[in-house]
Parts: structure tokens; C-alpha cells; sequence
């Protein structure tokens, strides 16, 4: 019975890399007409996986990045993101980086709070005590600008966090608005240093951009011109710092934002 597991493991980890070389062969042409067959459901890759249903959660997390990696650089459709988050759930429950990168791209990409949130409450069951899931929900809610949500759940993120207390800090931002700025800023920081996942960075990245610009938007409606550079804008109080990530300071000039 071990060794035909084995010989089974072996023939699907077979499939799943001509599968992954085929991917790279096809980049040049559109990931819209795949067929759904490439990502069978959660269930039914259990059914086969033998035990090793970790094994082919990290297989498919690879080929999940291909994807998305593939669709942003075409600017293609990035329909299939929820079902193949969710076949990676269904075979690695505790794949706490899928919840909550899932849940983000999700959101950002997908721009749909109601898939975000599933997922998510999907990695709360799965993992009641772990902090940064709910931690990412509250975050999330709070972009939506869902400000007394994203407080509750920053506060059930801050009873399983230990160490530097970070969720308790966000609730206690989020119940003061005026304070938004400082804490997304905060936030994509504390992401782009904590993270090795390269799109996650671009996105920290993007994040920061967006609070700069729309502070300097605001700025121009309300003084008639673009602010010389990030300096006037933490001076005139639109800004609460100059935000930097890895050691490199973001720029302001002519309307856009450099990095």
C-alpha cells in the first residue's frame, strides 16, 4: 500500500511539473482560455494526494505565482485568483501566507471585499489563534474605510498577538480617523519589512504611492499647486513623516511619485 502511494505521489508530482513547464512554454499566450481543469478542486486533489496534501499545496502556490505573475505583466484577467487560493487552503489549512496574501490581492487586485473576506474568515477558522489573519482583515476593512469593523478586528487580531503589540496599536489608530495616514503608511512599512514575497513588496510599495499622491492631490485643491517636493507636505501637516522602505526615501515631483 506505501509503495503504490508512492508510485501515485510520484505521477501526480510528474503531472504537476510538465504542467508548470508547459506554463512557462505558454507565456506568450493568454491565461483567459485555461480551463479551470488545471486547478481541480481542493477536494478532489485530496482524494489523490496520498498524505501529501502540504507537498502539493507548495507545488500549487508556485503555479498560482506563475499565473498572477503572468496575467499583471499582460495585464490580463485575474479571474481564476479565488479558486486557486482556495484549492491551497483546502490542502494546507494552516497556509497562513495564502489567507492573507489571497486575502490582499483579492481586494486590491480582484476588487472584491466580499472574496477577501471569505477567505479570510476561512483562515480564522482554521486557525483560531493565529494573530496576523485577523490582523489582515482589519487592515482590509479599513482600506474599504469600514473604520468600526476593521477596529474589532484589530482587537480580536491584538488577543493572540505577543511581542510588539502592533494590532493593539492599529485598533487604537483606527478609532481615530484623522490618524488614517499615519497608520496605512505604517502598515505597507511593516509589510515590505517582514515579507520575502516579491509582489507583496510592489504592493507596499504601490500602497505608500497612493497615501503620498492623495495627500498631494489635496493639497494642490486646496493651494492651487503641486507641493515642490514631500518635505512641504509633512511640514504643512498632510503628511505625518517623508515614509521610506528599505532604506530609500519615496520622491515627490511634477505630480508623480518616485521611488
Amino acid at each position: 500500500m506505501k509503495k503504490l502511494g508512492g508510485l501515485l505521489i510520484i505521477i501526480i508530482s510528474l503531472i504537476v511539473s510538465v504542467l508548470l513547464v508547459k506554463s512557462f512554454e505558454d507565456r506568450k499566450k493568454s491565461f483567459t482560455g485555461e480551463k479551470l481543469l488545471f486547478f481541480p478542486s481542493g477536494k478532489f486533489i485530496q482524494g489523490v494526494a496520498c498524505g501529501y496534501n502540504n507537498f502539493l499545496a507548495d507545488l500549487l502556490w508556485i503555479r498560482g505565482g506563475v499565473y498572477y505573475g503572468g496575467q499583471k505583466s499582460k495585464h490580463g484577467s485575474l479571474e481564476y485568483l479565488n479558486h486557486i487560493f482556495n484549492v491551497i487552503t483546502d490542502l494546507d489549512p494552516k497556509f497562513i501566507n495564502a489567507y492573507t496574501t489571497g486575502g490582499m490581492f483579492l481586494f486590491d487586485d480582484l476588487h472584491s471585499l466580499e472574496m477577501s473576506m471569505k477567505l479570510l474568515d476561512k483562515g480564522i477558522y482554521n486557525n483560531p489563534t493565529n494573530w496576523y489573519v485577523p490582523f489582515m482583515k482589519g487592515f482590509i476593512l479599513y482600506l474599504a474605510e469600514k473604520y468600526d469593523l476593521a477596529y474589532r478586528w484589530f482587537m480580536v487580531a491584538s488577543l493572540y498577538e505577543t511581542g510588539k503589540g502592533l494590532a493593539f496599536k492599529f485598533a487604537n489608530w483606527c478609532l481615530q480617523k484623522k490618524m488614517g495616514p499615519e497608520m496605512t503608511l505604517k502598515f505597507w512599512a511593516n509589510i515590505y519589512n517582514t515579507t520575502e514575497n516579491r509582489w507583496m513588496r510592489e504592493k507596499a510599495v504601490k500602497g505608500i504611492s497612493r497615501v503620498i499622491l492623495y495627500a498631494a492631490v489635496k493639497y494642490k485643491r486646496e493651494n492651487g499647486e503641486w507641493p515642490e517636493n514631500i518635505v512641504v507636505l509633512v511640514k504643512s501637516g498632510y503628511l505625518p513623516y517623508v515614509p521610506s522602505l528599505g532604506g530609500k526615501y519615496f520622491l515627490f515631483k511634477e505630480g508623480e511619485v518616485l521611488w
